[in-house]
């Protein structure tokens, strides 16, 4: 699913590492970055992550910061071994288990793959281009049992837009 490689490198970028847990090989210094979860709760943020619940009245969101990779770039950014099972998944994530609360903007844009629709799926992003309601997001999230995955952007730590992402 070569689109969402613009995607993928958002999650390289906005990182995948455990906390706390150090990683191998050489010192901080001379190693290349690590990834890292997204800090969605300060500044602006373009990130993937797991949407836990949504309030519109409320103008609430609980995210779960998500690295979502292709599975050779899963590996190589995990080095991980290439006979792991994860390194031949066409997608994968690996979780935060960190739930965030944040604002979310009145006006905020909220964008559906529209069950698949080749016309409601940006190019090279995999993320929902067909505008929906908050009913129908809610909708959406409540389908998939509070578990939807989304590409986040965040400005200020304010939720300004959720699309849900195409994951067949």
């Amino acid at each position: 699913m070569r689109r969402l490689l613009p995607l993928i490198a958002l999650a390289v970028l906005a990182g995948c590492s455990t906390p706390g847990k150090p990683q191998p090989g050489p010192s901080p210094s001379a190693a290349a970055p690590q990834p890292s979860f997204a800090d969605v709760s300060r500044g602006d943020t373009d990130s993937v992550v797991r949407l836990r619940a949504y309030d519109p009245a409320a103008r609430s969101a609980v995210v779960e910061p998500t690295v979502f990779m292709q599975g050779p770039d899963f590996c190589t950014a995990f080095r991980l071994p290439e006979d792991d099972p994860r390194c031949d998944q066409e997608w994968t994530t690996e979780d935060s288990h960190t739930k965030v609360t944040l604002p979310v903007e009145e006006d905020v844009r909220l964008l559906s793959h529209g069950a698949g629709d080749p016309a409601c799926i940006g190019q090279g992003t995999g993320a929902g281009t067909c505008p929906v309601t908050p009913e129908t997001f809610g909708m959406m999230l409540r389908r998939d049992g509070g578990d939807l995955l989304v590409k986040l952007r965040t400005e200020d730590g304010r939720v300004v837009e959720m699309a849900e992402l195409y994951t067949p």
